[in-house]
């Protein structure tokens, strides 16, 4: 799968794949949800990073998806509240 979003997105500048992955998130719908992927985000988690980075930890995000796919979402779901 990998390879195929590889060769699906070659030749396209990380501002173009951040903006195609942003759209993505904004528009989708969860497949047996029904709903956009933002109202399906896991909220206990968002705290518990909120309570982590309040007790002075830094947080970070390990996916299994590329770093220019996780970073528009992680921005906008996992925000820091010290960098907003």
């Amino acid at each position: 799968m990998i390879g195929a979003i590889l060769k699906a997105t070659e030749g396209w500048s990380v501002t173009e794949y951040e903006s195609v992955v942003s759209a993505f998130y904004r528009e989708a719908k969860h497949l047996t949800l029904g709903t956009a992927y933002s109202g399906v985000v896991y909220v206990p988690m968002i705290e518990l990073l909120h309570h982590l980075e309040d007790a002075g930890f830094t947080n970070y995000i390990v996916s299994g998806g590329d770093r220019d796919f996780m970073r528009p979402i992680s921005q906008d779901y996992y925000a820091s509240r010290r960098n907003g």
